[in-house]
């Protein structure tokens, strides 16, 4: 877990919480080089002294470089920040295989064939959409819900969909607790504004029950898991994400999942959404381009057999240091958008569109955010005005350029 973890028995007052993530920011922003969690940078030197160069899959269709990145400016940089949840540690990973270079000023495979130069940036959750809001970096792996408070400032395009939580989100609970009515008076701790207070009281209208009779106080998911491990007097519920919630139920034998997101199918989307402001910079385009690419020739090898127990081994890695059988488990509960197919199917389909819709209204019905921002969907052209576009054309290119 990362150094958010603190053991809190009550609801940060805001204005500190805010002062404390600003600080946060401040350091991370200096110390941090390439989950929802930070990563040891003892780790990150590892893992870039370890670079191992594979070609890309589809290398000779991408497009070719005019120059070396490495002679001139010709390749501009961009922030790509990502946290500690099942599909983001990709971008790590594509990292280690050589498909990207994390690092300022030093390039992978496909960084070169698109002439972009990515930059990770590992950081936890709530401080990646710090960074993001303020401009701090350039995109950021975020879910569809969280993107919309972001957007009210911050003109924003979804340019690809990472996975789905189809179970990733859960409520953990004692097993003293054993129907939704037994947590009338019981404090349920977890992250407010975010998906996870979404898919709470989701939750509790879809059965009906009055919303007067729940308690849903603030508290970072490490947090609240550790609190909950460590069987601290008065936390008998966390709302929590994974890998939180796998870690917690192995610690906990006496917990189990109350109920998930499985009841909220497309509902929840895990995404890597861009600054409009990035995209219109030269090369912007082949920024999201190029970590398009990069988390698809990982998927590619999470899909060959011969390959697929070490990819696990190396997100896993990045992902609180899960095995193969745990990983396997968790990919369950967060099914991954792993080619341009599935996921272009997904931002072109009229029926998620509906239900994207609705799950804006929710939030903003439920004063989540403070109004409602336009959402939009296709390219730039196709939804101009829109505060947060859901934009399928940059993976259509990737897909269109690995079929030439």
């Amino acid at each position: 877990l990362d150094n958010r973890r603190q053991c809190l028995q009550q609801e940060v007052p805001m204005n500190y919480r805010h002062m404390l993530m600003s600080a946060m920011l401040t350091l991370l922003m200096v110390n941090v080089g390439c989950s929802k969690s930070e990563a040891n940078s003892t780790d990150q030197a590892a893992a870039h002294s370890a670079v191992n160069h594979e070609a890309a899959p589809g290398a000779t269709t991408a497009p070719a470089a005019k120059k070396d990145c490495t002679a001139d400016d010709s390749c501009p940089a961009f922030t790509l920040a990502w946290s500690e949840y099942p599909s983001w540690p990709v971008f790590q990973v594509a990292h280690e295989r050589g498909f990207l270079n994390g690092e300022e000023g030093k390039y992978g495979s496909l960084e070169k064939q698109y002439q972009v130069d990515v930059v990770l940036k590992s950081m936890g959750y709530e401080a990646s959409m710090i960074a993001y809001g303020s401009g701090a970096v350039d995109a950021t792996c975020i879910t569809n819900i969280d993107s919309l408070g972001k957007s009210l400032t911050v003109k924003s395009v979804a340019i690809m969909p990472t996975s789905t939580s189809d179970g990733g989100d859960a409520l953990v609970v004692s097993n003293d607790i054993k129907t939704i009515e037994d947590l009338k008076g019981i404090s349920v701790y977890g992250l407010k504004g975010t998906v996870s207070s979404y898919a709470f009281w989701k939750k509790i209208d879809k059965a009906g029950l009055n919303r007067a009779d729940f308690k849903f106080v603030n508290m970072e998911p490490p947090a609240a898991a550790l609190l909950m491990q460590q069987k601290q007097k008065g936390v008998k519920a966390v709302m929590v994400w994974n890998p939180y919630i796998n870690q917690t139920l192995k610690i906990r034998p006496d917990t189990h999942v109350l109920f998930s997101s499985t009841s909220l199918k497309r509902e929840i989307i895990d995404m890597v959404v861009a600054s409009q402001k990035s995209l219109d910079r030269p090369g912007g385009d082949r920024f999201a381009k190029c970590i398009i690419a990069a988390f698809y020739a990982v998927c590619k090898k999470l899909d060959d057999p011969s390959k697929r127990s070490q990819v696990l081994i190396d997100i896993g890695k990045r992902f609180s240091s899960l095995n193969v059988p745990e990983m396997e488990k968790v990919l369950k509960l967060t099914v991954f958008y792993k080619d341009a197919d599935v996921a272009v199917k997904l931002f072109t389909d009229k029926t998620w569109h509906k239900t994207m819709n609705g799950v804006v209204d929710f939030w903003v019905n439920n004063k989540n955010i403070p109004h409602r921002p336009s959402v939009g969907y296709g390219s730039k052209t196709e939804a101009p005005k829109a505060q947060f576009r859901i934009d399928p054309s940059y993976m259509q290119a990737v897909q269109n350029e690995s079929v030439h």
